[in-house]
């Protein structure tokens, strides 16, 4: 299995260029298109890579359920194993 990190936040508040930095990393796929999740292809074109860097404009509804409340079936989720990373900050500064 694959460690998927998914970079989302507001536009213009640093969440290309963090993406860009993680997919510097030597053992890191950066997928290039905006998606929500990592579908097959994209695990396909992996390759040996461990981790998968995604970014999406929209923090999937799923996971923000999760975040505002208990969710006991969120073990069950597709973004279980994912480590969201939310880019919080004040476009205007």
């Amino acid at each position: 299995m694959k460690n998927k990190i998914l970079i989302t936040g507001y536009p213009h508040t640093g969440t290309s260029i963090l993406k860009s930095k993680f997919g510097e990393c030597h053992d890191t796929f950066e997928e290039i298109v905006e998606c929500d999740f990592a579908h097959q292809r994209i695990i396909d074109s992996s390759g040996n890579k461990k981790f998968i860097v995604l970014k999406s404009p929209v923090l999937p509804l799923e996971i923000r359920k999760h975040k505002l409340e208990f969710n006991a079936n969120y073990e069950n989720s597709f973004y279980y194993n994912y480590q969201i990373v939310l880019v919080n900050r004040n476009p205007w500064n």
